[in-house]
């Protein structure tokens, strides 16, 4: 008999912290998944440019906000925001399972970041939760040609073009994963005083500088 036997403590399953989970699970990721530089699948639109400033925000601890995006798809979705906003791709992570973990994409000088979904991580898309709370505000150069292909591609249209009184002509629509998108143009800029008077149902005021 080993004579060390009684001392042994029993072994037990562990109940980490959720928390402590996750993030171990996104550490691990980040420190086995190398950043693949992908082929220019488009070009970024050609009235933004992206200034010093927003680089240097990445390093600096600015203030910062991404949309991040839970599809079911996420390659598809890709794809789709390539072709209708003419997105790039900058980076994917993708796993052994073959879901995509993490991608980025530009639009423009903004960032957008999505996955595939990940129920276990709280991360579910429009298509499981029967909906969205949440829309996308996109301001491009031609809103009437962003939504031509956004419906060719598919999109169920909510409200077509229209020049509104606020000073920018705009359209909404879901894209076919149920994200919804409001896109809009800018066309004047009309006073607070003559919005006001242009909205019906509204009180339009501005704060105090």
């Amino acid at each position: 008999m080993d004579a060390f036997e009684s001392l042994r403590a029993p072994v037990l399953p562990a109940d980490p912290d959720r928390r402590f989970v996750e993030r171990l699970h996104a550490d691990l990721v980040a420190a086995l998944s190398p950043t693949i530089d992908l082929p220019d699948r488009s070009h970024v639109m050609p009235t933004t440019t992206v200034s010093d400033s927003a680089t240097e925000t990445a390093t600096d601890n600015a203030v910062t906000l991404m949309p991040y995006l839970a599809v079911r798809g996420a390659a598809d979705a890709i794809a789709w925001y390539v072709d209708v906003f003419d997105a790039r791709e900058t980076v994917r992570y993708t796993g052994d399972d073959g879901r995509i973990g993490h991608a980025e994409l530009t639009i423009g000088d903004v960032g957008l970041a999505l996955s595939d979904e990940y129920p276990d991580f709280g991360a579910v898309s429009p298509a499981t939760l029967g909906g969205t709370s949440v829309a996308l505000n996109l301001t491009v150069p031609d809103v009437d040609a962003v939504f031509a292909r956004a419906v060719a591609a598919g999109a169920d249209v909510q409200r077509e073009p229209t020049d509104q009184p606020y000073g920018y002509r705009a359209a909404a629509f879901f894209d076919p994963w149920g994200h919804r998108w409001m896109v809009s143009s800018a066309i004047g800029e009309p006073t607070v005083e003559e919005i006001d008077a242009a909205m019906d149902g509204f009180t339009v005021t501005e704060p105090d500088a």
